[in-house]
């Protein structure tokens, strides 16, 4: 089985974000606040949505950051 390499980035609006997914991959923390001026793919990481949703999982859309998000996390 593969490592588990989640990990949480600071918290937007209160809500718990991911800085790194299960699967190694790095999130770009500036992206997710809606302030990331680069182009894809970015340096600091995948501009996806990191906003956990369920325990190690996220939203993972690319359309919009963690601040912008409509899901609500089901916190366990």
């Amino acid at each position: 089985p593969v490592a588990n390499r989640f990990q949480l980035g600071k918290p937007i609006n209160g809500k718990d974000v991911a800085k790194v997914l299960k699967d190694g991959s790095k999130l770009c923390q500036s992206f997710q606040h809606g302030h990331c001026k680069n182009k894809t793919p970015c340096p600091l990481g995948q501009h996806r949505c990191g906003l956990v949703v369920k325990k190690d999982r996220v939203c993972g859309a690319s359309g919009h950051g963690a601040s912008a998000c409509k899901n609500v996390p089901k916190v366990s």
